[in-house]
This record gives C-alpha cells, structure tokens and sequence, in this order.
C-alpha cells in the first residue's frame, strides 16, 4: 500500500474529492430547481368547477347566464378555459337562446367591439325558444363546430359549416351571422334548403278544443 508522506499533495486530493462532491451536487440542485420552476410555470393560476355565471341588465332581467363543469386560467394568460359550456341569452322574458358546446374560451375584448367574447368549439348547438315554444322543443335549432359569441352586444358568427332544423325546412350553409336580439340570422354562403311537412298533431278536427 503506498501512502501519501507529502501533506500538500493529500490536501489536493481531498480538495478535488470535495470540488467534485460540490459540483455534482450543484448540478442536481439547478435541475431540481428548473424542473420545480418549469412545473410552476406550466401550473394553471386557478381551476374552477361547476360554475355558474349570471349577468342582469339595468332592469333586473336576467341578460346572460352561463354554467360550465370547469374554468382554468393559465399563468400570465388572459384566456380562460372552459369546459362544457352552457349558455342562456334572454331577452326580457319574450325569447330565449340556449348554446351549449364541448370546449370554449373566454378571451379578452378586441379592437372590434372593445368587449369580451366566448369562443366555442366542438359541437356547438344553438337552441332558439320563444314565449309560445312548448319546453323542451326548441322554435330552431342551429348545429356548428366554432361559434364566437360577443356577449354584451349578443351578436355571435361562425366561419364553419351550419345546419339549422326548424319545423319545416332544414338548411345547410358555410358561414353564420347570428344577431340574437332581432333574432336574425344570415348565412353567408353555399346555402341549401330542403323544406318537409310539418309534424302532425294528434288533434282531431272534429274534436271541440275547451
């Protein structure tokens, strides 16, 4: 066994050992510390669930009403993630737009319309009721993949193909201009409609209606 006799020498050797120690342990600390810092980075600034969310106008009518199985905001963002959105538009009473869709997207206001707009995607259907349409069956119904809603002035518009089934005609389109208060609705091309008869009802003429 050879020993060491020169103290310097050995005094060396452990400062390297030690360098070598704190060097690897530095090492593992700074990736410890950027997969930490990554990790909250990419963690949401808050997550919400079962939500709902209500808007009244100047005389206490219910304007908009949303419920959602989840709202998640990311760190820095201004967009807020939405899960299974469910929307009401009102209008005093008199009708009533009901949209639901897989996925959407509160985003900020743009240079357009200065106010906040819902961007909903997959599946988006549009139900159109009014004060004489029996509950549950919607006056027309309107299906889309992306719909972009602005919420204070209830005006909505679609790039991407539309159907709209009513009681008497169901017709497809590309491109959707939606004003929810007139309840107008303008499609922008390649429009089709194939009219049908109107459901029969189980009413027999001869019948007195008390």
């Amino acid at each position: 066994m050879t020993r060491l006799r020169n103290p310097v020498v050995l005094i060396s050797l452990i400062a390297v050992v030690l360098s070598g120690f704190y060097m690897a342990s530095r090492l593992s600390f700074e990736s410890l510390e950027r997969r930490w810092l990554d990790k909250a980075k990419s963690a949401p600034q808050y997550v919400m669930s079962n939500t709902t969310t209500i808007q009244y106008d100047k005389l206490g009518f219910e304007r908009f009403h949303m419920r959602s199985e989840q709202l998640t905001q990311a760190q820095g963002s201004k967009v807020i993630e939405i899960l299974n959105p469910e929307i009401t538009l009102q209008k005093k009473q008199q009708q009533a737009w009901q949209i639901s869709a897989d996925n959407g997207q509160l985003l900020p206001a743009d240079g357009v319309f200065d106010q906040q707009r819902l961007l909903l995607k997959q599946n988006v259907v549009i139900d159109k009721y009014n004060q004489h349409t029996s509950p549950g069956a919607p006056e027309v119904t309107i299906n889309t993949s992306e719909l972009e809603v602005y919420t204070d002035s209830k005006f909505a518009y679609s790039p991407a193909a539309v159907s709209i089934q009513s009681q008497t005609s169901l017709t497809q389109a590309t491109g959707l201009d939606l004003d929810f208060n007139r309840g107008l609705v303008k499609l922008n091309s390649q429009v089709v409609t194939v009219t049908q008869p109107a459901p029969k009802t189980n009413i027999n003429p001869k019948q007195t209606i008390h």
